[in-house]
């Protein structure tokens, strides 16, 4: 039976725990200014049948991730609120470019803006090392909510220096699977969710714990997926809806 000793030291250490998930938070999640108004009516394309923005579990496609029997496209990451609103915030590329180079420079002078890419329900960016030239992390600007989170899935999850699950580790990152090895991964994933359809993958951004590819379907930009760089499982990102525009940022 549990004494009062026990009992006090418990409550404290989950004090703890919510603590620092709640700093956590607030530290990538900054308040985007832009007025929220108008409404986005049109449908995600390039997508199978009753997919929610994306290929992924509802698709009963490969898994989104570790044990995600709610797929990340169920409400967005962190308990945002739920991204998916009827009413988006007017930003532009070059208002979501800005913000983010803004952003970033507040984390530091090694890290710059590699790509941002445009969807229906938000702008993504990935970030890369200035001086090792791999990616770090990578973080979305939401339209509906209108503010800066880290993009769920495996930035979060499989990112082994900046993510959830990171390691301290004073040896050389040595993934197990190297690029070559995942696009193969990722383009006999893509022929069976799109059987019959050409499939394509652009040049694959290395991660600390995984690669992320852009892919086409029959020559039109579909989305994005992931692969772990020890196990080679696949997360397709399912919470960004259509793809609109992107701009290459890096130099």
């Amino acid at each position: 039976m549990m004494n009062s000793k026990d009992l006090l030291m418990g409550t404290a250490a989950l004090a703890s725990v919510v603590l620092v998930l709640v700093v956590a938070g607030l530290a990538w999640s900054p308040s985007y200014t832009q007025p929220i108004g108008g409404d986005n009516t049109a449908q995600p394309n390039g997508y199978p049948a009753g997919s929610m923005g994306g290929p992924g579990p509802m698709a009963g496609q490969p898994r989104s991730g570790p044990g995600s029997g709610m797929g990340p496209g169920m409400g967005g990451p962190w308990g945002t609120g739920g991204p998916y609103t009827g009413a988006y915030a007017e930003i532009s590329m070059d208002d979501a470019v800005e913000t983010y180079e803004e952003y970033v420079r507040g984390m530091g002078s090694n890290l710059e803006l590699l790509e941002v890419m445009e969807f229906q329900h938000n702008f993504y960016v990935a970030v890369k090392e200035r001086d090792t030239g791999m990616g770090a992390f990578e973080l979305l600007l939401w339209k509906g909510t209108g503010r800066i989170t880290p993009e769920p899935g495996p930035n979060m999850m499989w990112n082994l220096k900046y993510g959830m699950r990171m390691t301290r580790s004073y040896g050389e990152y040595t993934p197990s699977i190297d690029e070559d090895k995942a696009r193969e991964t990722a383009i006999n994933s893509l022929r069976k969710l799109f059987p019959g359809s050409e499939v394509e993958v652009e040049e694959a951004i290395p991660f600390y714990g995984y690669y992320t590819f852009d892919y086409s379907v029959d020559g039109r930009m579909t989305g994005m997926l992931s692969v772990n760089a020890f196990s080679g499982e696949v997360w397709y990102h399912t919470w960004h809806g259509y793809f609109i525009d992107m701009r290459e940022v890096g130099e």
